[in-house]
């Protein structure tokens, strides 16, 4: 190992706009301030956890004052620690809009009368691709989908998208990087999470020894990206899970990692364990231009018992293959409008014969519905199966969920199935017929379970909400 460190990085958070405990950061960043190693924040502001709604619909993974509360405690500890401040996937989803938002957000802050002396020095990257560049890649057979099931992009995919992004890798941090050094703020567009930590880790590996080789470079890589990939998270690699965590990366391509939660630690089988999170397989982990590869990835504890040193991470680009550089595109359209009906169903007779109950339910809404012109669906997503009472299948959950090209025909859609749930005919024949087999003491005995089951299927223990439903985004390759 090559024990000379490149830069320490300090995440506070998972996410931007989640919220961090200042104090504790700038304790870490006064603790750090005398090795003169360069530092740097980098935090991600991305996700695609919640579904493909911002990028149809153009909404934040956070409300705007979210943003404004961390932006204002990142600045400050900017300003009092000179220390730049490198934030991607901005908004959430990373859109051109989103960026120009956090641009404005940025100098709100530093236009407030108590910060004055605040001069902030801002680079923004935008990730957003012209749809004709995509139309005229994909008519020239060069884009590609990120996995079997991902569905062929089609030209009316890209036509009524109202956006489409790029999830960059390093390179465009590191190019704004070297051609303005005296950086105080980068925003980042859509960018693949490592990618920021990535950047400033080469950077300065090259700034510091610009007789670096490119196979150096090359070799290092992996560790650089296995480093990013488990810090983005901030310290959901510790255990007990806390908000941010600080790596210090070396020249080799080694780093170290640690919570900054003093109550958390570092484990080796913590670390390594986050390979799991969100990746289809734990051992290769594909990006732009390549996949990290960790079959060969060791995890050590340090002395302290709450550092882990991690080496092994190997990038193998897909240039060593003959492969051109690839990047997924993310877009996503809106496909109409959902209302949604919650409710929960208790009767040990009715959730026995759910799914049959459920598709009568269905049919009757088509039924109700047949002279509506227009494409329109509904789903049920039911909770709790399996759970045993003494008398029978318990209590379960039921979301109902009615999509339609109009919010009129959805919550007609939804209304109609509330009305279904709480009282059915269908459900009432099935009962009855039981009955039948088992006499009049057995008519009684399902009488009153029907009693109670509308009971407790009230109207008034049914809710419903409604808004705009998006597509799921697609994601493609593309050269």
């Amino acid at each position: 190992m090559d024990s000379r460190p490149v830069c320490h990085i300090v995440t506070p958070v998972g996410c931007m706009g989640y919220g961090f405990d200042e104090n504790l950061v700038a304790q870490e960043l006064t603790q750090l301030a005398p090795s003169k190693i360069p530092t740097a924040i980098i935090l991600d502001a991305g996700s695609t956890d919640s579904g493909p709604e911002k990028l149809a619909l153009g909404t934040m993974t956070c409300p705007r004052s979210a943003y404004v509360k961390d932006l204002t405690k990142l600045l400050r500890l900017v300003h009092k620690f000179r220390v730049p401040l490198i934030f991607s996937s901005a908004g959430g989803d990373g859109s051109d809009e989103h960026v120009r938002l956090m641009e404005e957000i940025i100098e709100e802050i530093s236009a407030k009368d108590t910060n004055q002396h605040y001069s902030f020095k801002t680079i923004s990257l935008f990730s957003g691709i012209d749809k004709s560049v995509i139309l005229e890649r994909l008519s020239a057979g060069r884009i590609s989908g990120c996995g079997a099931c991902v569905p062929e992009l089609t030209a009316k995919d890209v036509t009524e998208s109202p956006r489409v992004l790029a999830q960059i890798g390093p390179e465009p941090f590191i190019d704004a990087m070297e051609a303005t050094p005296d950086f105080n703020v980068i925003i980042g567009g859509r960018a693949y999470d490592p990618a920021p930590y990535v950047a400033f880790s080469m950077y300065q590996l090259k700034l510091q020894h610009p007789d670096i080789s490119p196979e150096q470079l090359e070799s290092c890589h992996g560790g650089l990206l296995h480093m990013g990939k488990i810090i983005e998270c901030g310290g959901l690699c510790s255990t007990p899970k806390s908000h941010g965590a600080i790596a210090t990366v070396y020249v080799d391509g080694t780093f170290d990692v640690k919570p900054i939660a003093p109550g958390s630690r570092c484990t080796p089988l913590s670390v390594a364990a986050h390979s799991l999170y969100e990746n289809t397989r734990p051992d290769v982990l594909r990006g732009p231009g390549g996949a990290l590869h960790l079959d060969q990835a060791h995890y050590k504890q340090l002395e302290d018992g709450r550092t882990v040193r991690v080496h092994g991470g190997r990038f193998i680009s897909s240039a060593s293959h003959g492969q051109p550089y690839q990047l997924k595109l993310e877009a996503a359209r809106v496909l109409g409008y959902r209302s949604i009906v919650m409710g929960s169903m208790r009767d040990h007779i009715l959730v026995r014969q759910l799914d049959d109950f459920l598709v009568s339910v269905k049919a009757y809404v088509k039924q109700q519905h047949s002279g509506i012109p227009g494409d329109w669906d509904l789903d049920f997503h039911v909770y709790g199966r399996g759970q045993s009472t003494p008398t029978g299948p318990g209590e379960v959950f039921i979301v109902v969920e009615a999509v339609a090209p109009t919010q009129q025909l959805a919550t007609g859609l939804a209304s109609t199935a509330r009305i279904a749930l709480i009282v059915s005919i269908t459900i009432q024949v099935k009962l009855v017929g039981v009955a039948n087999k088992h006499g009049s003491t057995g008519r009684t005995r399902v009488k009153k379970q029907l009693r109670a089951t509308l009971r407790l299927a009230s109207p008034g223990s049914w809710r419903s909400r409604q808004g705009l439903v998006p597509s799921s985004p697609y994601t493609t390759s593309w050269t």
